[in-house]
């Protein structure tokens, strides 16, 4: 728990501070999601849960740093997995909305009431209640996603409903004509 709350601090400081020597490089984010899923897969079959990866055929690629899409979309997975019931369903699908790729994260967990929906991206918030005292994390995690979509030139956007789960919307702009 202490390594992960290093690591978290280290990138939080390292985007803010605009320090983070990045190697933007062409990205296919369906690569990026396969590798997230096969790192997942044990996490993803103990708890029972479908994954339903829909990705339309020959999205755009997107200008990034490989390691910032890994750690964007591995947090929200992860997420998707720790908070999701058992024998849920995460549904991750990728499509073209104007000008932009959108990624979506879908789960079928525990969800989030008002308050945590609009606090979720702040750092060091937790959401505390009965369905989460027992998941660990640092409460950095959706605030370091936040902080890399935004300096991609992307956006993310969350809708949840409590006991329903959660819809994560990651928006980024892709390399024209490509």
């Amino acid at each position: 728990s202490l390594l992960d709350l290093i690591k978290d601090l280290l990138a939080i400081s390292a985007i803010e501070a605009g320090g983070k020597c990045r190697q933007i490089e062409r990205i296919d984010l369906k690569a990026i999601l396969s590798e997230v899923l096969d790192w997942m897969k044990m996490e993803i079959d103990a708890k029972g849960i479908e994954v339903d990866l829909e990705m339309k055929p020959a999205l755009p690629l997107i200008m990034a740093d490989r390691k910032e899409m890994n750690q964007v979309f591995g947090n929200l997975i992860v997420n998707a997995v720790k908070y999701n019931k058992e024998n849920g369903i995460i549904r991750i699908k990728g499509s073209m909305d104007k000008h932009m790729l959108k990624i979506v994260v879908e789960d079928t967990g525990i969800g989030m009431n008002k308050e945590e929906l609009a606090r979720c991206f702040d750092e060091f918030y937790r959401a505390r209640n009965k369905k989460t005292r027992k998941i660990p994390g640092t409460g950095l995690g959706l605030s370091i996603v936040h902080k890399i979509v935004e300096s991609n030139a992307g956006r993310i956007e969350v809708t949840s409903k409590e006991d329903q789960g959660t819809r994560f919307e990651v928006f980024l702009p892709v390399i024209e004509g490509k």
